[in-house]
């Protein structure tokens, strides 16, 4: 039996190699690449943002909008279109995934907002590379909430891609 599904495997093989067509072609493969253009984010040094001290009852996403200085450099860039996030492993607040959580302080986040508009955090923003988009920071809180008075930080990073 065994000496039967050889032979009929040797037989199929031989019998696939004889009626198989083959055919010559010439693959052409064209592409481009690019190098990362340069950017630089705060000539390559951390970007903070001090709330200095505030009352719990003025955190309400409006009072003392601190404005993010990144200072970015994307000279070299110009004619291309770029985008932004602000990244945070593990996601944002407990009460709101499009805010940046405070650690220990569960009713607490922190916004980034692009001109008047909410940034949410892990998402993408397109933008010209000759206009970098102007990013504030405000407190904001859980709704019905206390926020405890302790003093807090926390990172996240910011990140420039070349489009």
């Amino acid at each position: 039996m065994i000496t039967d599904r050889r032979w009929l495997a040797a037989a199929l093989l031989a019998l696939l190699g004889s009626t198989a067509a083959m055919a010559d072609v010439t693959l052409t493969v064209k592409g481009a690449i690019r190098a990362a253009i340069p950017c630089t984010i705060n000539n390559g040094s951390p970007v903070g943002v001090d709330f200095g001290t505030m009352k719990t009852r003025d955190v309400d996403g409006k009072n003392n909008p601190i404005a993010i200085d990144y200072k970015p450099d994307c000279k070299k860039a110009a004619g291309y279109g770029l985008r932004m996030q602000v990244r945070k492993v593990g996601g944002g607040a407990a009460f709101d995934s499009t805010v940046l959580g405070v650690p220990g302080n569960e009713n607490l986040g922190v916004a980034v907002r692009r001109g008047s508009n909410n940034f949410p955090i892990n998402t993408w923003f397109d933008f010209p590379a000759n206009a970098p988009p102007e990013l504030t920071a405000v407190l904001v809180k859980r709704a019905g909430s206390q926020v405890l008075a302790k003093p807090f930080s926390l990172g996240a990073t910011l990140v420039m891609e070349y489009q």
